[in-house]
């Protein structure tokens, strides 16, 4: 079973992964015969940390390499039979690799963002690491579902016949047009669960923060002991998540994070009455947040990250006005 942990990804299923980048499913029967051939000849076993799409680094589990080549296997199996036999044998490779697909991406989101996987035992919580690895493994598979789609559109639009001539018929069939639909179903879904996934990690982040703010007393020593806490939690997300998702995701999940902080910081400053009247308590506040800026922004990936923190008075204007009044 699945245990949700960091696989070795092997050389050969990168050398595919390149191929199919720059030719997609193209002639990948020949290029997996030759790899076949090549592997009693040298090491095989050499494996990578991490999968490489473009300039990104994919950190996957097992089961992401296991359904990466059962696609393989089908779009192979696609190509040997479109010379062979009718196209609806090519069309029902299609569409049951689809339902492949889609059962993939349903279970995982069930054992993950469902919570199955504790419920069975196979893990005994959802971390935060194991939410950004699943996440990441989405992502890898989405990369290749237009490629997929893209494969089967160039099989359908060729005869039965060993010529490969183009057929004769220029509308698209019925199946061609559920096809894609279907597709387009399948990235949509792929896409939400992902975006399920990064909510859920910013709930996370929330708990900690709502924990350590709703008690937060704007007094000496700073920094206090509350911005230390959420410093430490801070830093323990970031360890967790920031060497598996994407630099983007990782911007994205930092630039919400910053403003749930806000949002919870600012609830609190209005019931302690706290306003920026730069009195003692505004100048001690003031030194705390310098210290947040300086914690999040000295983590890899975050030196440039755009933090606004001036926007905690925004929801206490209020508050100020009727003071100077």
């Amino acid at each position: 079973s699945e245990q949700w942990r960091q696989v070795q990804v092997p050389r050969p299923l990168q050398t595919l992964v390149d191929h199919i980048q720059l030719n997609g499913f193209i002639n990948i029967d020949q290029l997996s015969m030759t790899i076949t051939t090549n592997s009693t000849t040298t090491n095989s076993n050499i494996s990578n940390d991490c999968a490489h799409i473009q300039n990104e680094t994919f950190i996957l589990p097992n089961c992401c390499l296991k359904l990466f080549t059962i696609i393989i296997d089908y779009c192979q199996c696609s190509t040997f039979l479109y010379i062979h036999t009718p196209k609806y044998v090519i069309s029902d490779i299609q569409h049951r690799l689809i339902e492949i697909l889609n059962i993939f991406n349903s279970k995982t989101c069930q054992l993950i963002l469902g919570a199955g996987a504790v419920k069975i035992g196979t893990i005994k919580s959802i971390s935060a690491k194991i939410l950004a690895l699943t996440s990441r493994c989405l992502q890898f598979i989405l990369y290749f579902l237009l490629k997929i789609k893209e494969h089967f559109d160039i099989l359908q639009q060729f005869s039965t016949n060993n010529e490969l001539t183009i057929a004769s018929t220029a509308t698209p069939t019925i199946s061609f047009l559920s096809s894609n639909k279907q597709f387009e179903q399948l990235i949509k879904l792929y896409n939400e669960h992902i975006d399920e996934i990064h909510q859920k990690l910013l709930t996370i982040i929330e708990q900690t923060f709502v924990a350590a703010l709703s008690k937060y007393e704007v007094r000496a020593p700073v920094p206090s002991e509350y911005f230390r806490t959420l410093s430490t939690e801070i830093s323990r997300f970031y360890n967790a998540i920031s060497t598996i998702v994407s630099h983007t995701d990782l911007q994205y999940l930092f630039t919400h994070l910053n403003q749930i902080f806000k949002r919870l910081l600012a609830k609190r400053l209005k019931q302690l009455k706290i306003i920026n009247d730069g009195g003692p308590q505004y100048d001690l506040l003031t030194r705390d947040l310098r210290y947040y800026s300086k914690q999040v922004q000295k983590l890899h990936g975050l030196e440039t990250l755009e933090l606004h923190i001036d926007e905690i008075w925004v929801n206490n204007k209020t508050g100020l006005n009727e003071t100077e009044k």
